[in-house]
């Protein structure tokens, strides 16, 4: 089976004006929440559709972060991030 593999970023800062301006610059941002904590991302916004375009709705996509860590997360979870980005772009 094809692995799926989406390169992230780490973010260090958080807040609603960096959300808007990693929105303005083609990210989404995200947090990935696990065991050891939460890691603030960012993802490209082209990135992740090409994907979801690729595989739909229901599979497993690896997260190739930054720093070298790599995470398994289930595409759903990805997908309710693009609805989120959407329907803050449309109360604009």
């Amino acid at each position: 089976m094809k692995g799926h593999v989406l390169d992230t970023k780490k973010r260090e800062k958080t807040g609603k004006e960096i959300s808007k301006k990693l929105r303005r610059d083609g990210y989404i941002p995200a947090v990935l929440y696990g065991h050891k904590g939460t890691r603030s991302l960012s993802v490209r916004e082209n990135d992740f559709k090409k994907l979801f375009e690729e595989i739909g709705e229901h599979s497993i996509i690896s997260l190739d972060i930054e720093d070298g860590v790599k995470a398994e997360v289930l595409e759903k979870f990805l997908v309710d991030l693009l609805e989120k980005q959407r329907r803050t772009r449309s109360l604009k």
